[in-house]
């Protein structure tokens, strides 16, 4: 502990007469005096510097309190995963219809298409989830957004068409020996939900041509609507058993054609689309 030592009676006299009182007010406000006699000098006077009231050392000392107080809220929201410094606000919902690279909305207008998801096939079958029927590994959609509103809600679009590639279907039906050729009427129009659920609104026709050993058979399959869903996993709009009711053709023709298949990704000018 230091000391300033001040010389002189005049000081001394000064400091003593007000030590009495102010050593009730405690330390860190008004320095205590102490006094000393030197041998043949004059008087001493000692002042504690721990003691002497500073603006300076109060503002260290302030300086360190929020410092410690900085250290103790890191690390507490370290423990809880949040940060320090500020709280991320949640991202906004968007567009139903968004591109994964940018979250931007894909804007009406907007040209949307999908595949055969790789290493997947169209069926159409006889019974729902039957082996008999049509198998093809060529097969697209495509779409025009119609309108995109903010999520949560639903999207619409026209202008949708569906193909088969003819080339590359086979058929397992009795009599049958190929595929001629499959065709879905077009402009049909769909709406995409928030929730993943998905509507090809119609009434939709399908017509298949089938080959035989006595030429090509034509048959003329009908549904009011599809339905589907979309999984943001890989972008995909998935079919299951959706049902098509025969309007014409012989027998060779089964009653009933169950369509399964799943078109990934599905993507538009900015890329990859999901559905919010």
């Amino acid at each position: 502990m230091g000391y300033l030592w001040f010389l002189g009676r005049d000081h001394l006299n000064a400091t003593a007469n007000g030590a009495t009182e102010n050593s009730h007010r405690g330390p860190g406000r008004t320095p205590r005096v102490s006094r000393r006699r030197s041998r043949g000098g004059p008087h001493v006077t000692a002042v504690r510097t721990s003691e002497i009231h500073s603006p300076w050392k109060e503002s260290v000392m302030r300086n360190r309190r929020t410092a410690l107080l900085a250290t103790v809220l890191a690390g507490a929201a370290s423990i809880w995963g949040v940060s320090a410094t500020a709280v991320a606000a949640p991202a906004a919902a968007g567009e139903v219809l968004t591109y994964d690279a940018t979250g931007a909305g894909v804007p009406v207008g907007a040209k949307l298409t999908a595949s055969l998801a790789a290493g997947t096939t169209a069926k159409l079958t006889t019974t729902a989830g039957g082996s008999t029927g049509v198998t093809c590994s060529g097969s697209a959609i495509e779409a025009t957004v119609a309108t995109n509103p903010p999520a949560p809600g639903t999207a619409t679009e026209n202008n949708v068409k569906q193909t088969f590639n003819a080339a590359t279907c086979t058929s397992n039906i009795p009599l049958t020996t190929g595929v001629a050729s499959i065709t879905v009427t077009p402009l049909l129009t769909t709406a995409v939900s928030s929730g993943g659920a998905l509507v090809v609104n119609g009434p939709i026709t399908a017509t298949a041509v089938l080959k035989s050993p006595f030429g090509n058979v034509t048959c003329v399959y009908s549904a009011p609507s599809i339905s589907g869903t979309t999984n943001n996993a890989d972008d995909s709009i998935n079919f299951t058993n959706q049902q098509f009711t025969k309007q014409s053709g012989s027998s060779t023709c089964p009653a009933n054609s169950f369509f399964t298949a799943k078109y990934a990704p599905v993507t538009g000018p900015g890329g990859a689309v999901s559905v919010n």
